[in-house]
């Protein structure tokens, strides 16, 4: 068994593990300047995430191509996904989150092929799921800036769940529409996805399930598509009626921290959204400078 791992050191590790033996083999792959985010793996391929950049790991060569010509002039939790395809390595293709609401798509040679621009879908009003009603108190905080964050595909070709410590997203990028968004949830911290179902962990412990159907039963899945053959009914992917479940919150225990007091959780994540609002100018600047030096690599190549 093979098993990546990456931490908030910017370690990347591969461990080879040998359940019936019962050996266990380490083996340190790349250490980054900033933390991992992400990380996929395909076609013996490692697409890696980090604070400061993405970047492709191919295992049989241990060569490393970065996304793009050079790092992000502002650190942020910006992931990357591989496209679902039955295709050989030369052929994948990735898309990569990027500050101010834009999404990469390259080659597995690190070229961006296109730059997509998802600001102006945001212009007009968001389509939201909506929850069950929950005890408690209900809203959080929302930073005024929208960003992006990890990514992965969900359900059809070209949609994108992407989610960050406060929003969750879903967009078809083929289309160029919001399927529909969770916002102001605050204090996400792990989504997964499988078929029509998303997972939502919070930093309570409740788990927010989101599908088009309650659960336990099955999902007619060839149903769902033709339901959502067009842009228009995309929405009703998760109607509010017994399509979004709340787990009941797991009893918990204050943590005591060195010095006997309780460790509180801090809420400063707000700040570097907020800054990267501020350089939102300089992010499109270093965009327009990325994309004039791709060109010139491609310009060279096919000169040369």
């Amino acid at each position: 068994m093979k098993l990546f791992s990456g931490d908030d050191k910017g370690r990347v590790v591969f461990t080879a593990l040998d359940l019936d033996q019962g050996v266990c083999k380490p083996l340190l792959l790349l250490e980054e300047s900033s933390g991992v985010v992400q990380m996929e793996y395909s076609h013996q391929v490692l697409l890696v995430s980090t604070q400061q950049r993405s970047l492709l790991y191919c295992t049989q060569t241990q060569e490393v191509q970065q996304l793009g010509t050079k790092p992000r002039k502002s650190s942020g939790r910006f992931g990357a996904c591989f496209l679902p395809a039955l295709c050989k390595q030369s052929d994948l293709q990735v898309f990569a989150a990027r500050p101010g609401l834009r999404l990469w798509r390259s080659d597995v040679r690190g070229q961006v092929e296109d730059t997509r621009l998802l600001k102006p879908l945001f212009n007009t009003q968001v389509p939201q799921f909506e929850l069950f009603p929950r005890p408690g108190p209900t809203g959080a905080f929302r930073p005024a800036d929208r960003q992006l964050g990890l990514l992965c595909c969900f359900l059809r070709e070209g949609w994108i769940l992407s989610w960050n410590e406060y929003s969750l997203y879903v967009l078809d990028c083929v289309s160029e529409v919001i399927i529909g968004a969770l916002e102001s949830s605050g204090d996400i911290v792990s989504v997964s996805c499988c078929d029509n179902e998303i997972f939502i962990l919070k930093g309570d412990r409740d788990i927010i399930r989101l599908s088009n159907s309650p659960e336990g039963l099955a999902s007619n899945l060839s149903e769902l598509s033709i339901r959502l053959s067009s842009p228009l009914t995309a929405p009703t992917i998760l109607p509010p009626t017994g399509s979004v479940e709340t787990a009941q919150p797991i009893r918990t225990m204050a943590i005591i921290v060195e010095g006997g007091g309780r460790e509180e959780r801090g809420g400063g994540g707000g700040k570097g959204l907020s800054d990267e609002g501020e350089k939102e100018e300089a992010e499109e600047v270093e965009e327009a400078e990325e994309q004039e030096e791709q060109l010139e690599v491609t310009d060279s190549w096919l000169t040369g």
